[in-house]
């Protein structure tokens, strides 16, 4: 399952970069954007779990044209390194900020991103609680197809901080969906067409 979310997270970039469609890609100040997406655990030795793929929805608010305030809950099913026959299931909700780099309406705009979370675990696997806070940072890469739709590709590392600290590790993609909003250089005469 890793390797084919790397693939398609690599393809996805590939497809992005041989694309003819030109678009006047952008965040947008004021847009609402709402991303599901998939992604891929590597979990800490200390929580006895296999690593694992896992699913969920973000929902964010631009801002400004680099700035994106956003809540997300996302689930997987992790088997028990010493049970594998038991699940555990993992419960994410989280608020993030993500700051996008780049030339100003870019198709590809790097970001970086940083948030607090909470995870909660079905099963107690190493004698932790079941609900833990931990604190993220991330980068990766959106990829605008059109105006209002990009893919985005990154990977996150998670330091827990409930219960003395886990070291976790995800790989990340999923498509924004891009709402409303308006371009920060209406009013600028240089930017015009």
């Amino acid at each position: 399952m890793k390797k084919t979310l790397i693939l398609a997270a690599i393809s996805v970039a590939i497809f992005g970069l041989m694309s003819t469609t030109t678009a006047q890609a952008q965040v947008q100040q004021g847009a609402f954007i709402a991303t599901p997406f998939v992604n891929y655990f590597s979990f800490s030795n200390k929580r006895h779990l296999k690593n694992a793929g896992g699913y969920g929805l973000e929902l964010g608010y631009a801002t400004n044209p680099n700035i994106e305030v956003a809540v997300n809950i996302g689930t997987t099913n992790p088997r028990q390194k010493d049970a594998p026959k038991k699940n555990n299931r993992v419960m994410q909700y989280g608020l993030n900020g993500y700051y996008y780099f780049g030339p100003y309406k870019q198709r590809l705009q790097p970001f970086l991103t940083g948030g607090v979370g909470i995870w909660n675990f079905s099963r107690n696997t190493d004698n932790s609680p079941a609900t833990q806070t931990n604190l993220n940072v991330g980068a990766g890469l959106a990829i605008f197809m059109v105006q209002n739709i990009s893919l985005n590709v990154g990977a996150k590392y998670f330091y827990t901080v409930t219960n003395g600290g886990r070291n976790d590790f995800n790989v990340n993609a999923g498509v924004s969906f891009f709402f409303g909003g308006h371009s920060a250089d209406a009013g600028d005469p240089r930017l015009r067409s």
